[in-house]
């Protein structure tokens, strides 16, 4: 995610660097696409991870909720900190994700 995040800031005006950029991802994605990340959850619990980058990646059981991918809205000082936005950003997603399963609305 992080990856493509990057990449992402450059496709209104994309150069080469950004070009070979994406090019080599595509081939690293095509060289390990029969990789798997597997998941062994012992429950159904809502699990959440989060880092500083501002990526966040939501399961429940073997089943993936949601992601997102943003640049934090605010400068932190250090990256102690940008953890702690980070993981504020986590507790809301799993709040949402919470809500939803009970069939409320989340906003």
């Amino acid at each position: 995610m992080f990856a493509v995040s990057q990449l992402a800031r450059h496709a209104a005006i994309p150069r080469k660097p950004a070009w070979d950029a994406a090019k080599y991802l595509l081939r690293h994605l095509r060289a390990t696409k029969d990789l798997q990340l597997k998941l062994e959850p012992t429950n159904d619990d809502i699990v959440v991870a989060t880092d500083a980058t501002g990526q966040t990646i939501a399961w429940t059981g073997r089943v993936f909720r949601a992601w997102t991918s943003k640049k934090q809205t605010i400068v932190c000082k250090s990256s102690t900190a940008a953890e702690y936005v980070a993981a504020d950003t986590g507790v809301e997603e799993y709040s949402c994700l919470r809500a939803k399963s009970f069939k409320r609305t989340c906003h």
